[in-house]
């Protein structure tokens, strides 16, 4: 299973070059989706990294 830090750090990964593929991140969410044991606020903390909201948790903090 894919624990919550796995799924922020993978999002930290998506975006690190500013640039956001989106066939990459829906495979990203249909991973997680499926083979993830996150919940709905988890992956709402997973969707705020790629979208990079004010409140996203910042890759320092994941690590």
């Amino acid at each position: 299973m894919i624990s919550i830090d796995i799924g922020l750090f993978l999002a930290h990964l998506i975006v690190t070059d500013n640039k956001i593929d989106i066939k990459t991140n829906q495979i990203l969410m249909d991973y997680l989706k499926d083979e993830g044991d996150i919940t709905a606020e988890e992956f709402q903390r997973i969707n705020d990294v790629i979208e990079n909201n004010d409140d996203a948790q910042p890759l320092e903090q994941t690590l």
